[in-house]
């Protein structure tokens, strides 16, 4: 396979087309268009979590087709979009999105752009914004964006040392499977994913896999990439640029971690980034973790439409 070109796609052709656009490095991006969707909606661009491709997030785009045209992308190193050389920074993950969300506008005939995004994604989102100047979507929900702040702030310690943990057992994950099910069956008993949405599940696994020569599947975002994604997101410049933003984002915290726990320190430095935006917004989640999108898709897309009414 060509560097930087495009993979089997994350989502199933019969539920989203790709559309696979090129950044200016040359490296292939894919975009899905939901098949599903309102007919005159605006449209909304969803972004996934660090390792993890749009393809398991199909539930809860479901429910969003019900007020929004949706869209989703796979990251640079996930999914269906290519394999970077080297290791990207957060400036060129905010590029990308820009371009998609460019590429998002031209298709949907240019009516207005919504972006809500789970955890990884939503740092790209904040970086475009606050530190490029670039926002493209009239409003943004993101779901625990992992927003490190500067090394005199109080949490800083806690989060350098949780995305260090995160990162070293990123390390250490199995490359790879000998199937996308051998995977599902794996992950199931695994206290992270018990609680996700059987679809959901299913769509991760086959979205995070792709087949390789020797008859097994290798994981499409590499153990290395996704430790290096924490480390850079420890850039305090992101957190620095949140004053700058002019547009309104929900940032959406879950606060007592679920059942499951919490494995992100995200959570704890939400209400702090609602308050530095000027038209942030706090919206906090019980008895939800940091996975909650792939736990329970109707919460998280109430949440979503909310961008809708202005609130």
């Amino acid at each position: 396979m060509t560097a930087g070109a495009a993979r089997p796609p994350s989502l199933p052709e019969p539920f989203a087309e790709r559309l696979v656009t090129a950044a200016d490095d040359g490296l292939q991006l894919s975009l899905y268009r939901l098949r599903e969707g309102k007919d005159g909606a605006p449209a909304l661009l969803w972004g996934h979590a660090n390792g993890f491709p749009a393809g398991g997030y199909a539930p809860l785009l479901r429910l969003l087709a019900r007020d929004f045209r949706v869209y989703a992308y796979d990251a640079r190193g996930h999914g269906g979009s290519g394999l970077p050389d080297g290791e990207p920074d957060f400036d060129r993950y905010a590029a990308d999105l820009d371009l998609v969300c460019r590429t998002v506008l031209a298709d949907a005939g240019g009516g207005p752009l919504f972006y809500a995004s789970h955890s990884f994604c939503g740092v790209a989102g904040l970086r475009l914004a606050g530190v490029f100047g670039r926002e493209p979507w009239e409003a943004f929900t993101a779901f625990e964006p992992p927003i490190s702040p500067p090394l005199d702030h109080p949490a800083r310690d806690f989060s350098v040392a949780a995305s260090r943990e995160l990162s070293g057992m990123a390390r250490r994950r199995r490359p790879r499977w000998a199937d996308p099910e051998t995977f599902r069956l794996a992950l199931a008993e695994r206290d992270a994913y018990r609680r996700f949405d059987p679809e959901a599940l299913a769509g991760h696994c086959r979205g995070s896999l792709h087949p390789t020569e020797a008859g097994d599947w290798r994981l499409a975002c590499p153990g290395p990439l996704e430790a290096h994604n924490y480390e850079a997101a420890l850039d305090p410049s992101t957190y620095e640029g949140l004053a700058r933003i002019a547009r309104p984002v929900t940032f959406v915290a879950s606060v007592d971690g679920g059942a499951t726990g919490n494995p992100s320190w995200a959570a704890t430095v939400q209400a702090d980034c609602a308050e530095r935006v000027p038209n942030g917004r706090l919206a906090t989640f019980s008895h939800a973790g940091h996975l909650v999108p792939f736990e329970d898709p109707p919460r998280c897309a109430a949440e979503v439409s909310r961008m809708l009414a202005g609130n």
